[in-house]
């Protein structure tokens, strides 16, 4: 694969019979492909008895349906969620898989399927690993920058995930029925690095399904919101790090399983209320980047 159109060499001087070759990059071998300078399709696979298959980045688009009934497979490597590179199409996880739509996910991903590796991309859609249950590992790349609506809902064996800092937007319920998480690492508290003021959508229930409201609401009713959350945020989740923005008015209210919350030297407030009702926090360090720690914080 090259862009280039031509090649210079130096010809020795007695006379030789040159012959241009070429051989497939290795990454390539498992697959059926189509390609030119730019593009790289992927037609199908050699081998659906496989285990493990590792997409390599060089890959612009994937057809619909190549891994289905490979259904011996436990991990995928892919450098995209979905149809194509630029994320304009089927951009739910099941299209290689076969799936028409997101809510075909879950009929159309091997259930032994445990672990996803994505390696590149800006985004990951919303509803896009809608109904995944039986993945337990699923890893976002640095340059992601924006987790859609609803986006792993479902994702009920899921036991950790790690946002990378570069994402600055996850939307509502993006992590809804995602019953097993244990642990969280996230670059800041409900859906935007960019909030400037306490909402539902700065609670950490917000990407479980706590409901949104607009302005004008009383502490009460903030508070109720915040107690709302945990409905929604799952019991087994005990450990959660932050590694960037502020955490505002109510953000972990009443999150009483909650047994370990680290804050990260980027987080510069801690608002009114933020930890109230953690009854199983310990212990906890606050940086020296925090400058302000509102009322009734603990």
């Amino acid at each position: 694969l090259t862009e280039e159109t031509s090649f210079t060499f130096n010809m020795p001087s007695d006379n030789t019979i040159y012959t241009a070759k070429y051989e497939i990059n290795k990454e390539l071998l498992p697959f059926d492909f189509t390609s030119t300078a730019t593009k790289l399709t992927i037609l199908g696979i050699k081998d659906k008895a496989v285990s493990n298959i590792i997409v390599p980045d060089c890959v612009t688009s994937i057809e619909k349906g190549v891994f289905s009934d490979c259904n011996n497979l436990k991990s995928i490597t892919i450098p995209f969620v979905g149809a194509t590179k630029n994320g304009t199409r089927n951009t739910h996880f099941g299209y290689i898989f076969g799936a028409s739509s997101s809510s075909a996910n879950s009929s159309s991903v091997p259930t032994s399927l445990r672990e996803v590796v994505i390696t590149s991309g800006t985004s990951i859609d919303y509803y896009a690993f809608n109904g995944c249950s039986s993945l337990t590992s699923i890893e976002i790349p640095s340059g992601v920058t924006s987790i859609g609506r609803e986006a792993f809902d479902g994702c009920s064996s899921l036991t950790s995930i790690e946002i990378p800092s570069s994402v600055t937007s996850i939307g509502s319920s993006a992590f809804s029925g995602c019953s097993s998480l244990t642990s969280m690492i996230l670059p800041f508290v409900g859906s935007s690095a960019n909030a400037t003021s306490a909402s539902s959508s700065t609670l950490l229930g917000y990407i479980f399904g706590t409901s949104s409201y607009t302005g004008g609401v009383s502490t009460e009713q903030r508070y109720r919101i915040g107690s709302s959350s945990i409905y929604y945020i799952p019991s087994s989740l005990k450990n959660v790090t932050i590694t960037g923005g502020k955490i505002f008015y109510g953000a972990f209210y009443n999150c009483s399983n909650v047994t370990s919350i680290e804050i990260t030297s980027s987080v510069t407030s801690i608002g009114n209320s933020a930890f109230y009702g953690c009854s199983k926090l310990t212990s906890i360090e606050i940086p020296n980047s925090v400058t302000s720690i509102g009322d009734s914080a603990f």
